[in-house]
């Protein structure tokens, strides 16, 4: 449906969303320095992103175009992120699991990449079923990795008075 020259973006789209995810995390990020009322420090914050992402972007999208687009909105998302992490940790103390879930984030990532290289050549049906046995995988992974034992809790206990055992 689309030029060949758009096909690029489908290749590109992890980066994008990972940046994304980025960028909605620093909503929650930056809950600290909101609440000490110092948001200078969020301006802080978006300047180094942005200067990042301009730098980034002079010196990879000559070299690597698209991707180079993609890198640099990447790159310029996780400052932002590391800057509004560490400023928030300074001002206002919340204890987030900033490493975990980006650690998280970028195994499922390298997961994505290799799902895509081993479905390339796939029909639409055997791509499709390998879709759902991924996506349950990464459902599994979530579920013991990203969910604290008390959150689980509440989720089995809430399943289990909403839909009880019938003898």
């Amino acid at each position: 449906l689309a030029p060949v020259n758009y096909h690029i973006a489908y290749s590109i789209i992890f980066l994008l969303i990972w940046a994304n995810f980025l960028e909605g995390s620093n909503n929650i990020l930056g809950i600290g320095i909101s609440i000490s009322k110092k948001t200078k420090y969020i301006s802080f914050g978006q300047l180094i992103a942005f200067s990042i992402a301009i730098i980034l972007n002079f010196i990879l999208i000559p070299i690597y175009g698209a991707w180079g687009a993609a890198w640099a909105m990447l790159g310029a998302a996780f400052a932002q992120s590391l800057s509004y992490y560490y400023f928030a940790q300074k001002i206002y103390h919340i204890p987030y699991k900033f490493l975990k879930n980006n650690l998280f984030f970028i195994a499922a990532f390298i997961m994505v990449g290799l799902f895509n290289i081993i479905i390339a050549q796939m029909g639409i049906i055997m791509s499709t079923i390998y879709g759902i046995i991924f996506s349950i995988f990464i459902a599994i992974m979530v579920w013991f990795v990203l969910i604290e034992k008390d959150y689980k809790n509440f989720i089995l206990n809430s399943l289990i008075e909403k839909y009880p055992r019938k003898n």
